[in-house]
Protein backbone atom coordinates (compact mmCIF):
# COMPACT_ATOMS: atom_id res chain seq x y z
CA UNK A 1 0.00 0.00 0.00
CA UNK A 2 0.94 3.63 -0.27
CA UNK A 3 2.78 5.38 2.54
CA UNK A 4 0.50 7.12 4.99
CA UNK A 5 0.03 10.49 3.37
CA UNK A 6 -3.02 12.74 3.29
CA UNK A 7 -5.02 9.84 1.85
CA UNK A 8 -4.15 6.16 2.05
CA UNK A 9 -5.62 2.70 1.61
CA UNK A 10 -5.56 -0.44 3.68
CA UNK A 11 -7.04 -3.72 2.53
CA UNK A 12 -8.49 -6.35 4.83
CA UNK A 13 -9.88 -9.45 3.19
CA UNK A 14 -11.91 -8.14 0.24
CA UNK A 15 -12.62 -4.69 1.66
CA UNK A 16 -10.59 -1.55 1.08
CA UNK A 17 -10.46 1.15 3.74
CA UNK A 18 -9.84 4.67 2.44
CA UNK A 19 -8.40 6.82 5.20
CA UNK A 20 -8.65 10.61 5.03
CA UNK A 21 -5.53 11.78 6.84
CA UNK A 22 -5.13 15.47 5.97
CA UNK A 23 -4.22 17.35 9.18
CA UNK A 24 -6.11 20.41 7.86
CA UNK A 25 -9.45 18.85 8.91
CA UNK A 26 -9.55 16.82 5.68
CA UNK A 27 -10.39 19.97 3.74
CA UNK A 28 -10.71 19.48 0.00
CA UNK A 29 -8.27 21.23 -2.29
CA UNK A 30 -6.94 20.16 -5.69
CA UNK A 31 -4.19 17.94 -4.28
CA UNK A 32 -6.51 16.21 -1.80
CA UNK A 33 -9.11 15.48 -4.49
CA UNK A 34 -6.43 14.08 -6.78
CA UNK A 35 -4.98 11.92 -4.02
CA UNK A 36 -8.42 10.45 -3.32
CA UNK A 37 -8.91 9.76 -7.02
CA UNK A 38 -5.52 8.03 -7.22
CA UNK A 39 -6.52 5.71 -4.37
CA UNK A 40 -9.90 5.04 -6.01
CA UNK A 41 -8.03 4.02 -9.17
CA UNK A 42 -6.27 1.31 -7.15
CA UNK A 43 -9.54 0.03 -5.71
CA UNK A 44 -11.22 -0.09 -9.12
CA UNK A 45 -8.43 -2.25 -10.56
CA UNK A 46 -8.93 -4.95 -7.91
CA UNK A 47 -11.42 -7.44 -9.35
CA UNK A 48 -11.91 -9.24 -6.01
CA UNK A 49 -13.00 -6.25 -3.97
CA UNK A 50 -16.41 -6.31 -2.24
CA UNK A 51 -16.66 -2.85 -0.70
CA UNK A 52 -14.95 0.47 0.01
CA UNK A 53 -15.13 2.04 3.46
CA UNK A 54 -14.11 5.68 3.88
CA UNK A 55 -13.26 7.17 7.25
CA UNK A 56 -10.95 9.70 8.86
CA UNK A 57 -7.84 9.19 10.96
CA UNK A 58 -8.50 12.50 12.71
CA UNK A 59 -10.13 12.31 16.11
CA UNK A 60 -12.33 15.35 15.63
CA UNK A 61 -13.06 15.69 11.90
CA UNK A 62 -14.36 13.50 9.11
CA UNK A 63 -14.10 16.51 6.77
CA UNK A 64 -14.98 20.17 7.12
CA UNK A 65 -15.45 20.59 3.39
CA UNK A 66 -13.71 22.75 0.87
CA UNK A 67 -10.40 24.34 1.81
CA UNK A 68 -11.43 28.00 2.09
CA UNK A 69 -7.84 29.20 2.48
CA UNK A 70 -6.93 27.40 -0.75
CA UNK A 71 -9.98 28.84 -2.55
CA UNK A 72 -9.29 32.43 -1.48
CA UNK A 73 -5.66 32.14 -2.60
CA UNK A 74 -6.31 30.74 -6.07
CA UNK A 75 -4.55 33.07 -8.50
CA UNK A 76 -6.76 32.58 -11.57
CA UNK A 77 -10.56 32.19 -11.73
CA UNK A 78 -10.10 29.33 -14.22
CA UNK A 79 -8.12 27.39 -11.60
CA UNK A 80 -10.97 27.77 -9.12
CA UNK A 81 -13.46 26.62 -11.75
CA UNK A 82 -11.30 23.58 -12.52
CA UNK A 83 -11.00 22.70 -8.83
CA UNK A 84 -14.76 22.89 -8.31
CA UNK A 85 -15.29 20.70 -11.38
CA UNK A 86 -12.79 18.15 -10.06
CA UNK A 87 -14.55 18.08 -6.70
CA UNK A 88 -17.94 17.59 -8.37
CA UNK A 89 -16.48 14.84 -10.56
CA UNK A 90 -15.19 13.10 -7.42
CA UNK A 91 -18.70 13.20 -5.94
CA UNK A 92 -20.07 11.79 -9.19
CA UNK A 93 -17.44 9.07 -9.22
CA UNK A 94 -18.42 8.01 -5.69
CA UNK A 95 -22.10 7.94 -6.65
CA UNK A 96 -21.47 5.37 -9.40
CA UNK A 97 -18.51 3.52 -7.87
CA UNK A 98 -18.53 -0.12 -9.01
CA UNK A 99 -18.65 -1.61 -5.48
CA UNK A 100 -20.72 -0.60 -2.45
CA UNK A 101 -19.28 2.40 -0.60
CA UNK A 102 -19.65 3.14 3.10
CA UNK A 103 -18.78 6.38 4.88
CA UNK A 104 -17.93 5.91 8.55
CA UNK A 105 -18.39 9.43 9.84
CA UNK A 106 -16.26 9.53 12.97
CA UNK A 107 -16.12 13.28 13.41
CA UNK A 108 -17.52 16.53 12.11
CA UNK A 109 -18.74 16.33 8.50
CA UNK A 110 -19.92 19.69 7.23
CA UNK A 111 -20.43 21.35 3.86
CA UNK A 112 -18.35 19.57 1.20
CA UNK A 113 -17.38 16.91 3.74
CA UNK A 114 -21.03 16.02 4.22
CA UNK A 115 -21.57 16.10 0.45
CA UNK A 116 -18.66 13.67 0.04
CA UNK A 117 -20.11 11.33 2.66
CA UNK A 118 -23.56 11.58 1.04
CA UNK A 119 -22.06 10.42 -2.26
CA UNK A 120 -21.39 7.04 -0.61
CA UNK A 121 -24.03 4.31 -0.76
CA UNK A 122 -24.27 4.06 3.04
CA UNK A 123 -23.35 6.41 5.89
CA UNK A 124 -22.89 5.66 9.55
CA UNK A 125 -22.08 8.09 12.32
CA UNK A 126 -19.81 6.10 14.57
CA UNK A 127 -18.96 8.51 17.37
CA UNK A 128 -21.11 10.37 19.89
CA UNK A 129 -19.24 13.60 19.14
CA UNK A 130 -19.67 13.34 15.37
CA UNK A 131 -22.26 15.45 13.62
CA UNK A 132 -23.22 16.52 10.13
CA UNK A 133 -24.25 19.89 8.79
CA UNK A 134 -24.88 21.46 5.43
CA UNK A 135 -24.41 25.06 6.47
CA UNK A 136 -25.21 26.38 2.99
CA UNK A 137 -28.79 25.18 3.43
Amino acid sequence: MESKGAVYLEKKDNVYYLFLNNPKANNFNTDFVRQINAQLDIVEKDENICALVTTSTLTRFFSTGLDIKFITNVAHPEDLKNFLLEFCQLLGRMLVFPVPTIALINGIAIAGGLMFSMAHDYRFIVDDKAFVSLNEV
